[in-house]
């Protein structure tokens, strides 16, 4: 019973060695993203509503409460939506009411803080799961980035198309207009 007692400890700390050298190889490179996508959000560069408010559903889907997604999305985030969301987050520790904590957002304008606000406000108020809520509001989200992309599109046409017809026009009328008007004339 020595021998194999023996044997137990040394695979389980050899297991426990191996754990932490992985942690410890995997930790900073975390911290390095982290930092990289804050410095992203800073430079101006930050993630689409939709991918924000994914991110908070999966933190929410694996069991994190709702101050706390806030706070580990509002980190990774970075930039003005990850203030807002972090001071959200400590605002709704501190005991603050869902609206006032949620001032932060309006005062920024930050589109969505808006959509996670009303997202989440059920969730909060009467206890109902969060995510049917999250997942209504990515729909939103990505309807309201497709309605965006399809105006943006509509008045890029309108603006290549304007030069364009004024750069053919006097080709079809030297090509097209005077050749047959001086055989009309000629004729």
């Amino acid at each position: 019973m020595g021998v194999q007692a023996a044997v137990a400890f040394a695979v389980l700390a050899s297991c426990c060695v191996s754990l932490l050298l992985m942690l410890r190889r995997s930790g900073p490179c975390m911290i390095g993203r982290i930092d990289a996508a804050r410095r992203l959000a800073d430079e101006g560069l930050r993630p689409s509503d939709a991918l924000v408010v994914q991110m908070l559903a999966v933190a929410l889907r694996k069991g994190a409460s709702v101050p706390c997604a806030l706070d580990a999305v509002g980190e990774v985030t970075g930039g003005l939506t990850g203030d807002a969301l972090c001071t959200v987050s400590r605002r709704l520790y501190r005991g603050t009411s869902w609206d006032d904590a949620w001032r932060i957002g309006d005062d920024a304008g930050i589109s969505v803080c808006r959509l996670i606000r009303e997202g989440l406000r059920d969730s909060w108020e009467h206890g109902s799961s969060p995510v049917r809520g999250l997942e209504l509001t990515v729909q939103r989200a990505d309807r309201d980035a497709r309605h965006a992309i399809e105006q943006g599109a509509a008045g890029l046409s309108v603006r290549i198309l304007l030069p364009m017809a004024l750069c053919f026009l006097p080709a079809f009328v030297v090509i097209g207009v005077v050749p047959t008007a001086m055989s009309l004339i000629g004729g």
